[in-house]
């Protein structure tokens, strides 16, 4: 298991410090947690696509760790995305990506109705809601999440991730 730090930054802007993502990649998964600012561009930095990714897993809903959400999704379909996005995260961050989805709904039509892409299934997004001490199983990785008190802010996450005989 590999784990890569995207960005470690927070709502203060910072030309040192990217928003919060972080990749983790297994023999058989490549998995972002979080999607903070510049996370696309950050990916592809680190010599890796969002069109790649399995899974995004988001710990909490503050607006620093889902601000890409959307872009992160329209970028990894230009790179090719040809599956759903993954997405793993608690129920109000959820809701709120739902809310970011809608939003953008006649954006999306215009792409797919003008880019002619061979499918915009790379769009679409299956949302599973985070619940403390359930595993999140995504190829070789695994993920359980654990509750942390983050002020204000609940539910919110912290990750045990393994691999094979890792931990």
């Amino acid at each position: 298991m590999k784990f890569t730090f995207l960005g470690t930054g927070c709502p203060v802007a910072s030309p040192m410090r990217a928003g919060p993502a972080h990749l983790v990649t297994g023999t058989r998964a490549r998995v972002l947690i979080d999607c903070g600012a510049g996370v696309s561009q950050r990916l592809v930095a680190a010599g890796e696509r969002g069109a790649d990714l399995d899974a995004l897993i988001v710990t909490h809903y503050h607006s620093d760790h889902v601000v890409d959400f959307y872009q992160l999704l329209v970028s990894s379909w230009h790179q090719g995305r040809a599956r759903p996005f993954v997405v793993h995260a608690p129920a109000s961050a959820i809701a709120h990506m739902r809310r970011i989805l809608e939003a953008y709904a006649d954006e999306r039509a215009l792409r797919i109705a003008h880019e002619r892409r061979p499918s915009s299934l790379g769009l679409e997004v299956e949302f599973h809601e985070i619940v403390e001490g359930r595993a999140i199983r995504i190829g070789d990785l695994e993920a359980e999440a654990f509750a942390v008190d983050h002020r204000r802010v609940a539910p919110a996450f912290g990750l045990i991730l393994s691999g094979r005989k890792t931990r």
